[in-house]
Parts: structure tokens; C-alpha cells; sequence
């Protein structure tokens, strides 16, 4: 991708920052997953529309990978989405963040964040609409659980 049209999806689309989320772990955004390295904050360039972002807890000593959770989201054109990693409870927080707080972040987004954040996986973005296209927000709304987390497991 040339250096236009990455500036050019990183102003358009969405970002999620997802600070805390511990290094080793597994986080996941539509069909795409990956180990977190130690400079993951979170996904730029997410095309408008309903994403699936996902995560699971690695015990490396154990070589084992804990259920995987996850929430649907409908993101929109340069929205920017902050969720908090719960250490202690190996979840999403759910204390809000403060305002001053994200707007902090969001000013950052063009210079110093930004290489802490990875691009969205576009190579599955055609296969990911296919699945999904015939989702609508309202569809998702009704559907959802209360908390809005999803587990391969149930609780």
C-alpha cells in the first residue's frame, strides 16, 4: 500500500485503542488474529461497517489459549473506539474512560500513536463483507447480548 493511501485510510477510517492489552496474548479483528507484540495499542483503518473484535489470554508456560471472547461493532467513518484491558479480571474493563483521556489520544492519532497501532487486515476485508453484509446495525442491536460480550464458552 503506498503512503497516500494509507494517510488517506487512516483519516476515512476508524481506530480502535485498546490500551493494556498484555503482550503474548491473542487479539483478533474479523477473520484475522494475531499475538500481540510489546507496541500493540490497538487497529487503524477500519472500513466503516460491523467488525468482530476478538482476544483470548495465552498461559505460555502451559502452551495453552483461554476461550475466546469478543464484541460486534458498527464503526463509523473516522470513529475512534477506546476499550481498557482488566489485568485482574483478564477482560475488558468496564470503567469508562474519561473523555480528556480519549481526546488525548485522538490528537496523538497522526504522529506518536500511530506506530502503535496495526492496520486493519484488509487482505479478508472482501471475504469479511461477504459474511456480513446483510447485517444491519438494528439486526445487531436486538441480537446482542446485554453485556455485548460474546464467549466460546458459556459463563
Amino acid at each position: 500500500m503506498d503512503n497516500e493511501t494509507a494517510k488517506l485510510l487512516v483519516s476515512q477510517g476508524g481506530t480502535l485503542l485498546f490500551l493494556d492489552f498484555p503482550i503474548g496474548n491473542e487479539f483478533g479483528i474479523d477473520m484475522n488474529v494475531n499475538k500481540v507484540g510489546e507496541k500493540f495499542k490497538g487497529v487503524k483503518m477500519i472500513p466503516p461497517g460491523l467488525h468482530f473484535i476478538h482476544f483470548s489470554s495465552v498461559n505460555v508456560a502451559h502452551k495453552s489459549v483461554g476461550p475466546r471472547s469478543g464484541f460486534f461493532h458498527f464503526f463509523k467513518q473516522q470513529e475512534f473506539l477506546t476499550k481498557q484491558w482488566n489485568l485482574r479480571e483478564e477482560d475488558i474493563s468496564n470503567e469508562p474512560i474519561s473523555e480528556q483521556e480519549i481526546d488525548r489520544y485522538r490528537q496523538t492519532l497522526m504522529g506518536d500513536l500511530d506506530k502503535f497501532l496495526a492496520p486493519y487486515p484488509f487482505e479478508q476485508y472482501k471475504q469479511w463483507c461477504g459474511l456480513t453484509d446483510f447485517i444491519t446495525e438494528n439486526t445487531l442491536i436486538r441480537l446482542n447480548p446485554s453485556n455485548k460480550l460474546i464467549s466460546s464458552m458459556t459463563i
